[in-house]
């Protein structure tokens, strides 16, 4: 089964107070300005995909899961790519982008690659619970 209990305990793990925390910050920093709206929408587009594709994952098979794994990786992929871009935005407008380094970066580990899709998949999810 899965669980968020399970969740928690692996690597890089990405609580949802730890997420709602990152997800404060970023709504504060970029609140008022569109650009920065522009590209926060391309995360929750890009989380958006990566969390249907990491859904059905969890109910291939192995034959299954080996067809489509190029592209569950370039959807995970846009999600750090678009992280990464609205942060660069942030840094360049002098708008807070410490979130981006509590989210993590990949080249600091496996956990961290996998954090950083976690936490486009809390903006996924919390976006749809906001739209009820």
């Amino acid at each position: 089964m899965f669980t968020y209990q399970n969740y928690c305990q692996q690597d890089q793990s990405l609580s949802f107070q730890q997420a709602d925390n990152i997800h404060q910050k970023i709504v504060e920093a970029i609140q008022n300005n569109n650009q920065g709206q522009l590209l926060y929408e391309e995360i929750l587009k890009a989380g958006k995909e990566y969390i249907q594709i990491r859904m059905d994952w969890a109910f291939l098979t192995k034959e299954e899961k080996k067809k489509i794994n190029e592209t569950r990786t370039q959807k995970h992929n846009a999600v750090i790519s678009s992280f990464d871009a609205l942060a660069s935005f942030c840094q360049l407008n002098h708008l807070d982008s410490c979130w981006r380094d509590e989210i993590g970066y990949e080249e600091n580990g496996k956990g961290y690659r996998k954090r950083i899709g976690d936490m486009g998949c809390y903006l996924a999810f919390i976006t749809s619970l906001s739209t009820r």
